[in-house]
């Protein structure tokens, strides 16, 4: 197999004029950037700064195939060709970061696949199609790879499982002192299998057994018929916090999904064939599917695909009918291949892949980095198409409540359960009857309310808890089945905030690294991490009592070989602000006991952060003083800000505002200052005030203070105003209907006039000084300051 390497992308810039049609990593990078621009991240990204983080090249020719960037604060990356005969783009993704130390396997097979298809082009001399040519222009240009004036469906994201195969999702699986955790890898097939059928939650029981030997390991036998497979008590993710009772249901499931297919299973890797997945479903687990499609290529001639014939088959195997898909590949050495799940597409036919590694790498992915399989590389792949349940009734099954809503009451002991139950069934005809809700405390059934009727608002009082966390879930029942269930969690108890300051050297988040609190009694009541960036502060209520902190390692890297641990750090604080503990190495267990106590400490109050103020032309209305802030990193007990307003050297001292805390980040107020006079220095000072029970403080003063009469004209080349200064005598030259006001600085209008085209007006009865006139006219709105000078 040819050696995949990652290279620092400062060292690689000489080598791109070795081979013909090279990017540069300053092309490349610009490229990047520019399509970014115009996907989803750019909605909360205005400033997209990339990191470039890895190259790869082969290790005998030295030219670099593609180039990796993160972008900034850990909100995505992507990765560009190194040559123009392949597809600019060829991954992306808009959470996340990218490891080159640490990539999951489905995506290096992936990488691996496009590496060869570009070194393949290179060593023959095989030009860029001309679809290729067009998106290197298109990308260049306009950040898009689209057609202008193509549209396409776009599928978003389909499953939002975040499954692995290590432990804890392969602890029913057989016992192997090599493997993760002590057992075999439940396998990439298994995991593929299990993510797409939680997708539909069915089935809760399967049809018939199966017994089979796996080579050096026990007889393995499940009786699927005889199981109940509870999905409701299937979450989407796991993490190092979680419980047996978390992941017990998810580890039986998928170890029957491996039975089904006859697994491999090995301590450092298990594997099953593809072609055996459809009759699992079909036989097993009460599915209809298509049979598997695989795209040969060149090794079996009539039997290959181009990308775009393969792409529409992806869209007709399921996904433009939101349904995702099994897929599976094979590298050209047929040294090791992987399954995976497809589970949507967007506007430049790039596919959503979910690797089965925890949500790590997942990204969108051409077919191919030619345009073209004629070269017979990205083959050996295949996908399973219209996975459906197999039974008529399921789609007579209810839809799930909406409108669900859990709430504490005043005494801290109890809560109040409301939704709303569905009126549709999942084929979108309507309900005729429903025969009871579920709900469901931590798994357990509290309550089964049979008098239920058909859209109906309903509530349910669960009280005599004891402090704790507690989530809640409710599903429907018809004669055709449950619907899916909804999920609801809430902290019930007196409560006390605590403050989590986090922070990560590598600017791409904990990496699975994890702090959970567990209460007196040891339930786990929070989970703290930081999942992108390098910083984050949680303000977070928890119980009052002893809690325990605990530290739980982040993800292992390739080999499992070390984790990411040593770029972790934090600093914990009580609810006002005092220091609890500040991190150092970090080991797994409690690292801090702590009595969370919020009335034995002084309510204590902290200053707002990022004051600004300018005088300044407001919504097109009226000129004034606008201010902003933000809140404090300490909320607790925050309760409004005050805005005072003085003029010269801190006199006149007026309280302008009094602005509520509302649990926003940031903040402003707008003053027209009327009642200022021109030429005034104008000083604002906030502060905060918080309250607990009759205990009240006030934080220090933060202020900006800025001249009434900095503003900035809004001039317009169409319209002149002349002369300026002037002795009285404007004159105004335009065309069209001009409506015209003339005020002071104080926003006080003293003039208005209408005029068609050209205009005078007589200032001969100002006093001299500085004035604003401002015109309305069809193409917009113009302001200009004019000095009158008697």
């Amino acid at each position: 197999m040819k050696k995949l390497y990652l290279t620092l992308c400062l060292a690689v810039l000489t080598l791109g004029s070795l081979v013909a049609g090279p990017v540069d990593q300053q092309k490349a990078q610009r490229i990047g950037a520019k399509f970014l621009s115009t996907t989803t991240l750019a909605q909360r990204n205005a400033d997209i700064q990339l990191n470039c983080v890895a190259a790869a090249t082969n290790i005998t020719r030295g030219a670099i195939d593609y180039y990796v960037f993160n972008v900034k604060n850990g909100e995505g990356f992507i990765i560009v060709s190194g040559d123009d005969c392949a597809k600019p783009i060829l991954a992306y993704s808009t959470t996340g970061t990218y490891d080159p130390q640490d990539v999951s396997e489905g995506f290096a097979f992936t990488l691996k696949g496009f590496q060869d298809e570009i070194q393949y082009m290179r060593e023959h001399n095989i030009a860029a199609t001309p679809d290729i040519v067009a998106e290197w222009k298109r990308v260049s240009e306009t950040g898009s790879l689209n057609r202008r004036g193509q549209t396409r469906a776009v599928v978003d994201v389909l499953c939002q499982t975040l499954w692995n195969q290590n432990f804890p999702w392969n602890s029913q699986c057989p016992e192997d002192p090599e493997g993760n955790g002590g057992h075999v890898y439940a396998g990439c097939v298994a995991t593929a299998m299990g993510q797409v059928m939680k997708f539909w939650d069915w089935p809760a029981q399967g049809t018939g057994s199966h017994t089979y030997n796996p080579q050096g390991y026990a007889q393995q036998t499940a009786n699927f018929g005889e199981t109940e497979y509870h999905f409701e008590l299937m979450p989407n993710v796991l993490d190092s916090t979680s419980t047996e009772n978390d992941y017990y249901y998810i580890a039986q499931f998928l170890h029957h999904c491996g039975i089904a297919v006859n697994m491999q299973y090995s301590g450092n890797g298990s594997g099953a064939y593809s072609e055996d997945v459809p009759d699992a479903l079909r036989n097993y687990f009460r599915y209809t599917c298509d049979d598997h499609i695989t795209n040969y290529g060149d090794w079996w001639p009539g039997m290959g695909y181009t990308n775009e014939e393969w792409a529409q088959m992806l869209k007709d195997g399921g996904l433009d009918e939101g349904l995702p898909l099994y897929y599976s590949g094979q590298d050209d050495d047929f040294q090791g291949g992987h399954a995976y799940v497809v589970d949507g597409y967007d506007e430049n036919d790039y596919f959503h892949y979910n690797w089965g590694w925890s949500g790590r790498d997942n990204a969108w992915c051409p077919i191919g980095a030619a345009n073209t399989t004629r070269y017979h590389f990205n083959t050996m792949v295949g996908f399973t198409g219209h996975i459906i349940p197999a039974n008529d009734t399921y789609y007579s099954r209810p839809d799930s409540v909406a409108n669900m809503a859990v709430l504490e009451n005043a005494d801290f002991n109890g809560v109040r359960l409301s939704w709303t139950n569905p009126t549709l069934d999942l084929n979108g005809n309507e309900l005729t009857s429903i025969t009871s809700v579920t709900i469901r405390r931590n798994g357990e059934v509290i309550a089964e309310l049979t008098d239920a009727q058909v859209g109906a608002d309903m509530e349910y009082q669960d009280n005599g808890l004891e402090p704790g966390l507690y989530e809640y879930a409710i599903y429907v029942t018809n004669e055709a089945g449950i619907s899916r269930t909804t999920y609801r969690s809430v902290l019930v108890g007196e409560k006390c905030n605590v403050v989590f300051q986090l922070h990560d050297d590598g600017g791409n988040g904990w990496k699975g690294a994890a702090i959970s609190v567990t209460s007196e009694s040891g339930q786990r009541i929070a989970i703290v991490t930081m999942t992108e960036g390098s910083d984050l502060v949680v303000d977070l209520p928890l119980l009052r009592g002893n809690l325990n902190f605990i530290w739980n390692h982040g993800w292992y890297h390739a080999y499992e070989e070390h984790d990411t641990d040593f770029e972790c750090s934090f600093t914990i604080l009580d609810y006002a602000g005092n220091e609890l503990f500040t991190s150092s190495e970090l080991e797994d267990g409690i690292f801090m006991t702590y009595e969370n106590n919020c009335e034995e400490a002084p309510l204590t109050c902290y200053p707002v952060q990022n004051l600004q103020g300018e005088y300044q032309w407001h919504n097109g209305e009226e000129y004034g003083a606008y201010i902003s802030w933000d809140r404090p990193d300490i909320t607790a007990n925050l309760h409004h800000f005050k805005v005072l307003r003085s003029t010269g050297a801190y006199k006149d001292e007026v309280l302008v505002a009094e602005i509520p805390y509302d649990g926003n980040n940031s903040y402003e107020y707008f003053d027209n200052t009327y009642d200022l006079i021109q030429s005034e220095y104008v000083y604002y000072s906030v502060n905060c005030v918080y309250i607990r029970g009759e205990e009240q403080c006030e934080s220090e003063w933060s202020d900006v203070g800025f001249w009434i009469t900095d503003i900035e004209e809004n001039t317009d080349k169409n319209i002149d105003v002349y002369p300026n200064p002037t002795n009285g005598m404007l004159n105004i030259e335009g065309q069209g209907t001009m409506h015209i006001s003339v005020s002071n600085l104080m926003g006080q209008k003293l003039m208005e006039a209408e005029a068609e085209g050209n205009t005078t007006l007589d200032l001969s009865r100002f006093e001299s000084g500085m004035y604003l006139v401002r015109i309305e006219y069809a193409d917009g709105v113009m302001v200009q300051k004019v000095n009158v000078r008697q």
